[in-house]
């Protein structure tokens, strides 16, 4: 029997899921690491030539998303282990939580890095396709790509969204945290090594939500489903 064929990854992650029968919402851990390897195992194999833009979108979210939770599992091993360790030894707890801390930023620092610079390059994507979607749809082409080109700074095409009324204020603040910190990461070599412009490391945890946020904005279906919380809650019909 010929294999089937899919007109898109969410096809082929919906397939992926549906074979190795679990359900999300009773085993969200399992299913995203479906979905990661699915994605892995699409890009891998696809003719590129045949990706659309929405794809590679919807692959770099959930690239993004897991090395957020990677970042925190190092992070947490490196600490704990860190503190474990000190037990043996007659130091305080604040000087062994505060080496932990620095050992545990130090231990992330490259892969936060990535992150970042992955987050803003798919975020000024997105925000140039929503830009695009306020352009007259009666203009031809060559017509719309000049006016979004013209918006050509991350935070231009992200102050027009909101004064269009298209992304409100709180996401401004998440999208100009973003841009910032990448900044920061990318141009100075200390911060990659210390962390020091995040302050608090949860701040990564807006980053999936941000970018799930923007992704259903663009193509009217999200990515993912949430807690208040902001914690995975389950996947979303991928149909």
């Amino acid at each position: 029997m010929a294999e089937p064929t899919f007109s898109n990854v969410r096809e082929y992650v919906a397939n992926r899921l549906d074979k190795a029968s679990i359900d999300p919402r009773e085993s969200p851990e399992d299913a995203f690491n479906v979905m990661i390897n699915a994605c892995n195992d699409y890009i891998v194999s696809a003719n590129h030539a045949k990706i659309e833009d929405h794809e590679y979108h919807y692959i770099t979210s959930i690239r993004i998303a897991d090395m957020v939770n990677a970042s925190h599992r190092m992070y947490l091993e490196q600490v704990s282990e860190i503190a474990s360790e000190a037990e043996q030894f007659s130091v305080s707890k604040d000087a062994v939580m505060g080496f932990a801390e620095r050992s545990g930023r130090y231990t992330i620092g490259n892969t936060v890095t990535l992150i970042y610079s992955m987050a803003y390059e798919l975020i000024y994507d997105m925000l140039g396709k929503l830009v695009r979607k306020l352009v007259d749809d009666d203009l031809p082409n060559s017509g719309k790509n000049a006016i979004v080109s013209q918006i050509g700074s991350y935070e231009g095409r992200a102050e027009t969204l909101v004064a269009c009324d298209i992304v409100d204020s709180d996401r401004l603040d998440d999208i100009k945290h973003v841009a910032d910190v990448r900044a920061a990461l990318v141009h100075d070599v200390e911060e990659r090594f210390t962390l020091s412009v995040l302050d608090d490391l949860n701040k990564i945890n807006i980053l999936s939500e941000l970018i799930n946020d923007l992704y259903n904005m663009v193509y009217t279906i999200p990515i993912f489903k949430y807690h208040d919380d902001l914690e995975l809650e389950d996947l979303i019909d991928n149909r």
